[in-house]
């Protein structure tokens, strides 16, 4: 039977997930810079967002390093969960929040170590640590 001209084609089905055992580590990365919160963008004069420039120069450096550690594997597109480690060197002033710390490391993760950041499920004990040094630790693991 003939398609109308205004029907799309079919996408293909995507092909199914193969999901690891629960606690499997996908990927685990090790970023020795200071972890900058993030924030909700600002709006430029034609009210587009705009983020903040510290904000993304740290998030290509979370994509880099995920990059290195992923080598040749495909994003994985199970239900996982991430443990953070934020390691801030003592600074005047009140240390960031550490929800905000998780989301501005979170979000590059997306299309490098997880497919969607909709997989997940929770977040494995994060700590923010006020020490000597600057250093930020990722763990995914298959849920």
């Amino acid at each position: 039977m003939p398609r109308s001209r205004t029907s799309k084609p079919r996408k293909p089905k995507p092909a199914p997930v193969e999901l690891l055992p629960a606690g499997t580590l996908i990927c685990r990365v090790d970023i020795p810079h200071r972890a900058v919160p993030w924030k909700v963008p600002r709006t430029n004069r034609y009210g587009g967002a705009v983020k903040d420039k510290s904000l993304k120069a740290w998030q290509k450096t979370v994509a880099l390093y995920a990059r290195i550690a992923m080598g040749s594997r495909e994003p994985y597109a199970g239900p996982v969960r991430i443990r953070f480690v934020f390691e801030l060197r003592r600074r005047p002033g009140t240390p960031p929040d550490l929800t905000n710390l998780i989301k501005g490391a979170e979000d590059p993760l997306q299309g490098i170590v997880i497919a969607n950041d909709r997989q997940v499920c929770g977040h494995i004990n994060p700590e923010r640590i006020i020490g000597e040094i600057n250093h930020t630790f990722i763990e995914c693991f298959a849920n």
